[in-house]
């Protein structure tokens, strides 16, 4: 998995310096293709094809073009060729998700994934994702995720940085620090 990760992120990193080089290319519209590019390699048929070794390159090539989007530039098709030549078609997901990264930290924005033990109101998401901002200097986009284990508080995860703040793990800190004594 990290061997994929790290493979993944060099493929985002170099498309991302070209094009970020380039002025009208679009952050975003590479960002839906890589994404709708990595649906369609992650659908079991598809996958199934793609880790069939019988089936040659130029095959894969040419059912992959025709199941992905034809508004796609070129260049994203020498992507996947390059991918598909080198036996790495199937990280595709894993370069999406880290291309998605670097467009963020280029945009100065984040994803807040807060796990709550209950549902939150929008104004309560509002208020916490407004100190959430402060503290980092992030533009935040949440998600929330109820996880009733919590019992009370959230666990918020941004990038490499916890926050957490339930009750659960109040419970055993104080659990840890009782039993050491």
């Amino acid at each position: 998995m990290i061997m994929f990760l790290t493979v993944a992120r060099k493929y985002a990193e170099a498309l991302f310096s070209v094009i970020q080089d380039k002025s009208t290319s679009s952050l975003d519209f590479w960002s839906l293709v890589l994404n709708d590019a990595a649906r369609v390699v992650s659908n079991s048929d598809v996958e199934q094809f793609i880790s069939n070794p019988i089936i040659g390159k130029l095959e894969k090539l040419e059912a992959l073009k025709n199941l992905l989007s034809p508004e796609a530039p070129k260049m994203f098709f020498n992507l996947i060729e390059l991918l598909i030549e080198r036996n790495n078609l199937l990280i595709l997901p894993y370069v999406s998700e880290q291309f998605l990264r670097l467009k963020n930290n280029y945009e100065g924005v984040g994803v807040a994934k807060i796990f709550t033990a209950f549902s939150l109101s929008a104004d309560q998401i509002k208020s916490l994702i407004a100190k959430l901002e402060s503290l980092t200097g992030l533009i935040l986009r949440p998600k929330i995720l109820v996880d009733e284990s919590l019992i009370g508080g959230v666990k918020i995860f941004i990038e490499d940085k916890v926050f957490d703040i339930s009750v659960k793990n109040s419970l055993t800190r104080m659990q840890e620090v009782l039993s050491a004594l």
